[in-house]
Order: C-alpha cells, then sequence, then structure tokens
C-alpha cells in the first residue's frame, strides 16, 4: 500500500492499489469457491452414472475417476490397445508406447504439461516446473542430493521425527500412554509428521512447535504455499480460468509466505557458514550439491535456487507420503491380516534396533509389497508431457504435432485386470517376486518413467516406510463408527480424504 502524502495523484494510486487488492482477493475467493463446487457436482455426476459404484471408488476424485474411465473406454470399449487421440491430447494405452515417449524418445517430450503459470521467480525455478537446459542443470545437481550415501545421512531425523509422530497420537488419545480403545483423525497428526520431517531435514530447523500448536508460523504459511500448488494442478482440470488465474496472480503464494520461507532459508544457510558448521539433512545436500557441467558460482546452487527447490519439497515431499501413510493405515484397519503379517515382520526388527535406517527397511520384505500395494490403489491419475517436435508414434496412425499433449494414464494402468487381478481389491500379493515376474515392467509408474521420475523416490520410501514401522509397532489400528469407507479424496485436499479419516489406534504400550 502507499502512504498518503497529500498529492492527488498519491491518492489516486492509494485507491487503484486498494481496489485491485480487493478485486484479487475477491476473484481468488470465487474461483476456490468455484472450484469445489465444480469438483463436488462432477463426483456426484461420475457416482450417479453406473459405471463404477464398485469400481474406483477407493479414495479417489473426479480427476482420477474420468482418466480412469477414458482408459477403460478406450482399451476395452473402442478395443484400441495402443493409442488414442482426442482434441490436442494423446493418451498412451501400450505399455511399449508408454516407454517409447518416456524414455527412448524423451528429447521429443522433454517437458511437463502443464506448463508453470506462476509469475513468481522462486516458483518457477522448482525442477518440477523447470524446462529445457535449466532443468537439466538443476536434475544434474539435485541428483546428487538424493543419493544413497547421502540419505543414510537423514536416518536418525527420520527416526527421531516418527518417534515424535507416535508421542504426538498418544497425546491426542489424552494420556501418554492409553488404556482400550480411542478414536481419532489420522489425517492431522500425519501432516504434522511430514511437515516437521521436511522442516528439520530441508530447513534445518530446530523448533518448530509444529507438534504443540495449531499456530506454528511454519504451518500456517506451509498451507498457503500448498494452496498455490493446488490451484495449479486445478489448472489442468480448468483450462479456461488459466488466463484469469494468470492475469491476478492467483497461482502464487502470498508474498508474506514466500518471505517467511526465503529468511528462514537465509538464516540457516548463512548460521551455517558463518560457524562452519554442518547438518544431517536435505539443506545441507543442497548446499553441498554441485554440477559437474555448470561454470558458474562453482556449479553450486544459489541461495534462491535452495528455496526454490526447499518449496518444491513441501508440495511433492508431503503429498506422496501423506496419500501413503493415510491410506495406508485404511487399508491396514479394514486387513487385519495384512496388519499382523506386517507387525510380525517389523516387530523383531524393532525390539532389537529401533533407530531403523534406511538399510534395514530395504530389506523388510512385506512392508515393501504394503506400500507397494497402497501406491498402486491410490496412485496419480496421469504422467503429462507436451511434445516439442512433430512425431509420429510407431504402429499407429497418429502424427504428434508440437505442443499436443500426450498422457500416460497411471490410474488406469495400475487398475487394469490385465496387470492386477481384482484391481479395486488390497492385496500386497500383487507385489511377491512371482507377481513382479509375470507382469510387464512398465505397468507399475508410481514414480513416473524415464528422465522426468521422480529423483526423491528413495528419500520418500524411507520417509514413508519409517514411519509406518514406528506406528504399526506402536499401535493397532482398526475402523470405527466415524470411519468414512471408502473415503472420498478431492484435489482440493491435496487427494487426501476430504473429510478426514477417523480411526481408532490401540496402543500396543511397547515402547521405542
Amino acid at each position: 500500500m502507499f502512504a498518503y502524502t497529500g498529492n492527488p495523484r498519491f491518492l489516486l494510486l492509494i485507491l487503484v492499489d486498494s481496489f485491485l487488492t480487493i478485486l484479487h482477493n475477491y476473484i481468488s475467493i470465487l474461483m476456490d469457491k468455484y472450484f469445489r463446487l465444480y469438483e463436488k457436482v462432477s463426483n456426484k455426476l461420475v457416482a450417479d452414472r453406473s459405471v463404477n459404484e464398485t469400481k474406483g471408488a477407493n479414495g479417489v476424485n473426479i480427476l482420477r475417476k474420468k482418466d480412469y474411465e477414458t482408459y477403460q473406454a478406450i482399451k476395452y470399449g473402442s478395443g484400441i490397445k495402443s493409442a488414442s487421440m482426442t482434441g490436442s491430447t494423446v493418451m498412451l494405452i501400450d505399455l511399449d508406447l508408454v516407454k517409447l515417449v518416456n524414455q527412448k524418445d524423451f528429447a521429443n517430450f522433454p517437458d511437463r504439461h502443464p506448463p508453470s503459470y506462476h509469475s513468481d521467480p522462486s516458483m518457477n525455478k522448482m525442477l518440477s516446473f523447470a524446462t529445457g537446459d535449466e532443468w537439466k542443470r538443476l536434475k544434474s545437481i539435485l541428483t546428487q542430493a538424493f543419493s544413497a550415501s547421502r540419505i543414510r545421512r537423514v536416518n536418525e531425523g527420520l527416526h527421531k521425527t516418527a518417534m515424535k509422530l507416535c508421542d504426538f497420537i498418544r497425546f491426542q488419545l489424552n494420556e501418554p500412554v492409553t488404556e482400550g480403545s480411542q478414536q481419532l483423525e489420522i489425517v492431522s497428526p500425519i501432516n504434522k509428521y511430514l511437515l516437521e520431517l521436511i522442516a528439520c531435514s530441508v530447513f534445518g530447523l530446530e523448533n518448530t512447535e509444529i507438534f504443540v500448536s495449531n499456530d506454528s508460523p511454519f504451518e500456517i504459511y506451509t498451507k498457503q504455499v500448498q494452496r498455490a500448488m493446488i490451484r495449479h494442478r486445478q489448472a489442468r482440470q480448468y483450462p479456461g480460468l488459466v488466463q484469469l488465474a494468470k492475469l491476478f496472480n492467483l497461482f502464487r503464494p502470498s508474498a508474506e509466505a514466500l518471505r517467511f520461507f526465503e529468511e528462514t532459508i537465509h538464516r540457516s544457510i548463512d548460521k551455517r557458514m558463518e560457524r562452519g558448521e554442518t547438518g544431517d539433512d536435505l539443506l545441507q545436500l543442497l548446499m553441498e550439491a554441485t554440477s559437474p557441467d555448470s561454470k558458474h558460482n562453482d556449479g553450486k546452487l544459489s541461495t534462491d535456487m535452495i528455496l526454490s527447490q526447499a518449496l518444491m519439497f513441501f508440495f511433492a515431499g508431503t503429498e506422496g507420503p501423506a496419500t501413503l501413510l493415510v491410506y495406508g493405515l485404511y487399508e491396514l484397519a479394514k486387513n487385519p491380516d495384512v496388519q499382523q503379517r506386517l507387525y510380525d515382520e517389523i516387530a523383531p526388527v524393532m525390539e532389537m534396533d529401533n533407530c531403523i535406517d534406511d538399510v534395514t527397511l530395504t530389506k523388510l520384505e512385506y512392508l515393501d509389497m504394503f506400500v507397494c500395494e497402497v501406491l498402486r490403489m491410490y496412485s496419480s491419475s496421469v504422467i503429462a508431457r507436451r511434445c516439442q517436435s512433430k512425431y509420429q508414434l510407431p504402429g499407429t496412425d497418429i502424427v504428434i504435432q508440437p505442443g499436443t499433449n500426450v498422457h500416460t494414464p497411471i490410474y488406469g494402468i495400475h487398475h487394469d485386470e490385465e496387470y492386477y487381478p481384482n484391481p479395486f481389491s488390497f492385496n500386497p500379493d500383487n507385489f511377491t517376486e512371482e507377481a513382479k515376474r509375470k507382469r510387464p515392467s512398465g505397468a507399475y509408474l508410481t514414480f513416473g518413467t524415464g528422465p522426468r521420475a521422480c529423483i526423491a523416490q528413495k528419500f520418500g520410501l524411507i520417509q514413508g516406510k519409517s514411519a509406518i514401522c514406528h506406528l504399526v509397532y506402536n499401535f493397532h489400528v482398526k475402523t470405527c463408527s466415524r470411519t468414512e469407507s471408502p473415503p472420498k479424496g478431492s484435489i482440493e485436499s491435496m487427494f487426501l480424504p476430504i473429510n478426514g479419516l477417523w480411526l481408532t489406534m490401540d496402543d500396543r504400550k511397547n515402547k521405542i
């Protein structure tokens, strides 16, 4: 806002600035309401159709349902087994074509769609939104930060944060060690766990107060960043509103939120550089990571670039693990035999070495099967790429023109009976060694495929597996009268249950 100095021109500037601020806020509120209403109506229309009352209802939203139905209609309705083109979008059906586009011929499909709609540089510099040579440079640097040896340095932080989660759940159940069964809404504790983990491992913070208060600045500003990222994702579903959103800069988090994280990053980096300190966290890995091809700044990331990647981890680093933990607990509650089998594998390891590390986690076979099945059942909708130059899709009469969107339907493939018998039934045995050998290798796409696959896959899996081990070891999870079955996911809630997830948590009274 401008300060009035008595000059009529300044008064006009003040009035115009005030009007634009009010208009921006009003448009923002209207768009949020429109997104919610559209999704609510669309979900009802899909549910009212006879297509999938028994299928496609496991925590999905309209985005995934529509992609699944499109995939099914093309492959089993039209009998097209390769690919189909509708308007400006090509959907790949054949797994060999999926590999071709995303791997062998990646140079022709290097960028994601939709492109970044953010006008703020800190958002556009994220690896997720980067394109061309800038993406290549960023990936070469960040890949080092997520090497197995460097991830191993954050083991202790993962363990401590998982312990905090278990203590917080006990606190929520009113007593340090609870007698009997009590109900708990589990989405909120899981989100706090992931925020605490990122605050400590990415930003190098020590006292976040996330577990002791709902008013932690870190949590408040994180939600503002996530709100902007959700709008970015909604743009794919409602492309007609993109230009309006860009005009009023609605894809940008508040300046206050960005300033908070920027100052936090700068303080953490300056503190370490001044004192010659290092940390066993991702912030340190980002500070140390260098690009062998870069001639600028010794190949290291600038502070602004570190901030951009840190903001990216807020979304990517919370969404995937939150999906795994929330829906994983739901499936454990619904499948007591699976829960018992998982507990039988975890308990001896936890009793022998309660600070479970990444090496031990990789040796727990049933845990890995369980995690893979959760991520299959509750996967993303599509891998979206944009064609760069004219391309003849092999084995078809489809010629993909520059600018065309090419989609790989992850959710459709993950729920295809050809690859997964009874695909809407939860079954970790889908990932036994024998089952994997019988299935085409490209039929599991949770972390993407090709050069654009998730570079933080190992960290995300360790993050989720560590929490699962602590939760299953400490609590027996059951459904209760308030458990919504199936849970209803939403873009608005980052695909988590929009109404929360209530479960009964019985303390096993084993102490870590």
